[in-house]
């Protein structure tokens, strides 16, 4: 799943073993040049042709800051958590952490060694 051109829609080749789980762990309001952050990073990853990303949504969670956001808590609702993850070779997250460091004013980053099995959509017995 990774273009070597990094063109969108570019063919991208198939992702299998041992690869690098990244998770970003945010706020929905964190910003960055006053756009928010997780649409900027999924098109970061996008551009660079990393094999793909996903945004998990919270319903609750709390930080450094020790106050709990919560969706019920009209209040504390734009303040959600969002988890970005991405998995891709050891390489491809090495290369693209400095870009995202400078964008973080906060938040977590975890790496983690996964075990990856790709299924492709277009070969289904």
């Amino acid at each position: 799943m990774f273009s070597p051109s990094g063109k969108v829609g570019a063919a991208m080749g198939r992702i299998e073993g041992e690869q690098v789980l990244m998770r970003i762990y945010i706020s929905q309001t964190d910003r960055w040049r006053r756009k928010p952050l997780y649409p900027t990073l999924l098109e970061l990853f996008r551009s660079k042709g990393l094999a793909g990303a996903t945004v998990i949504q919270g319903s609750a969670g709390f930080g450094a800051d020790r106050i709990i956001h919560d969706f019920r808590i009209l209040r504390f609702a734009q303040e959600l958590p969002v988890v970005i993850e991405v998995v891709d070779t050891q390489e491809h997250i090495d290369g693209i952490l400095p870009e995202v460091d400078r964008m973080m004013s906060g938040g977590l980053i975890t790496l983690q060694k996964v075990r990856a099995i790709y299924y492709d959509r277009g070969t289904q017995s």
